[in-house]
């Protein structure tokens, strides 16, 4: 199955600062450093003949402690008739259980659908122990809506038929899960786009979910939010909560920003603490907005990495909800994506996996830095069509994070697949000095 791979690894070392001009590409006759740093699974990669891929998703679905995996995809004609399903002819949900040797069983198809439905996220959404696959169905009919789904799970691997949790009239741009009341049970946040706002859906805890209220972000211009994610930044014990997107002005230009909202621990979160623009405007769309959460100086205080065009920025934390900016480093691709900030060496600092996919550069980056600033060694896996799903969980077990990833390609009868390969974490034990 190897020769089936449309990855071509690219691998070369980069001491100091990344700059994509400072990339080799020569291979040589001797194995490059990526190879003694990162090792395919034997039996990566997998062809799945399940259409154009979507995101994966992590999650452990039979408690015995290994990563287990979800992977979507789309195939066929896209219905554009008005109504219940609107989108892709057919999609698929699969479902692979990891051994935890860094292998999966065979693949298990645990829904086949029709319409604009994709997992969003894996969590215990009905207080039960067992990990349950959260899914977004979107209709369009006169007016959109998005049908907010749980697939519950039997603590065994098997993930029952969707039930509907919640329906809202708008379409869903990005969500996340936490307790923003403090009672013990899972809340929705979700970002929407046509009225530019945030909505928060209170859980109890039978599984059912109240609309406790929006937060409008702004009109003329209008701000539309594109991620949401969930963090204590002001140190209060109660959750609060980080907006990013984009505002839309003149001539189509667009000025990527980042809110902060913080929780009164009751589900609301009346107060903004902080708000940046990032400028200058930029006149295209994004493919996307990144944002993330996490204590990029181990001071103490939570943190936000986002980026805009071919830049990378972190906002600082100050422990009171409000951020510094520092523009951290240019990485070419004019529309990057971070999926992860982790620690592949267990040094202590953070290491980037950033997702490429503006031409020429169709890949991923895995970035070893420093603590002093960003530099070390760099590794590019270079896939040569657009990285539909990344995830880093750690797939044998041995306390390093391991790097998956999806891309779509075309099989010998003219369908298209799904190519998931899956790179383990070799840092530690093989990595040549």
């Amino acid at each position: 199955m190897k020769e089936m791979s449309v990855l071509k690894k690219l691998g070369c070392v980069v001491e100091g600062v990344f700059l994509f001009g400072t990339v080799c590409f020569g291979q040589g006759g001797q194995a490059p450093e990526w190879f003694y740093w990162f090792v395919d699974h034997p039996s990566s990669p997998l062809v799945l003949p399940i259409g154009s891929p979507g995101r994966i998703l992590v999650g452990d679905f039979n408690k015995d402690g290994n990563a287990d995996l979800i992977v979507d995809a789309h195939q066929g004609p896209y219905t554009l008739v008005l109504g219940p399903d609107y989108g892709p002819a057919k999609v698929h949900i699969v479902m692979l259980l990891g051994d935890g040797y860094g292998g999966f069983g065979a693949p298990t198809v645990v829904l086949e659908t029709k319409g604009s439905v994709g997992p969003v996220l894996v969590a215990d959404v009905n207080g039960d122990g067992h990990q349950d696959l959260v899914l977004a169905h979107l209709h369009i009919v006169k007016e959109p809506k998005t049908e907010i789904q749980a697939m519950l799970g039997d603590g065994r691997g098997g993930l029952q038929r969707p039930v509907t949790l919640f329906t809202f009239p708008d379409i869903l741009m990005n969500m996340t899960v936490g307790d923003v009341n403090g009672d013990g049970h899972l809340d929705f946040v979700l970002a929407h786009n046509l009225d530019q706002a945030v909505s928060i859906f209170l859980g109890d805890r039978r599984g059912g979910f109240t609309y406790r209220g929006s937060i409008r972000l702004g009109r003329e211009p209008d701000h539309d939010p594109y991620k949401v994610v969930l963090a204590d930044f002001n140190r209060d014990g109660h959750l609060d909560l980080a907006v990013a997107g984009e505002v839309y002005e003149a001539d189509d230009r667009r000025t990527r920003f980042v809110r902060v909202l913080l929780g009164d621990g009751t589900g609301d979160f009346p107060h903004t603490s902080f708000f940046i623009a990032l400028e200058p405007p930029e006149d295209r769309p994004p493919v996307w907005i990144n944002l993330i959460a996490v204590d990029y100086n181990h001071d103490g205080y939570v943190d936000l990495i986002t980026s805009r065009q071919d830049k990378m920025i972190v906002l600082l934390g100050r422990g009171d909800g409000a951020f510094e900016n520092k523009d951290l480093f240019w990485v070419g691709d004019p529309r990057p994506k971070v999926v992860s900030v982790t620690d592949f060496n267990g040094d202590g600092c953070w290491d980037w996996v950033i997702a490429l996919n503006s031409a020429p550069w169709f890949g991923l980056n895995v970035i070893i830095a420093n603590c002093a600033a960003f530099v070390g060694r760099q590794f590019w896996w270079s896939s040569r069509v657009f990285v539909a799903g990344v995830v880093v969980a750690d797939l044998n077990n041995d306390g390093s994070p391991d790097v998956t990833y999806a891309t779509g390609g075309v099989d010998r009868h003219g369908n298209m697949v799904t190519y998931l390969e899956w790179l383990l974490n070799n840092i530690r034990r093989g990595a040549r000095k």
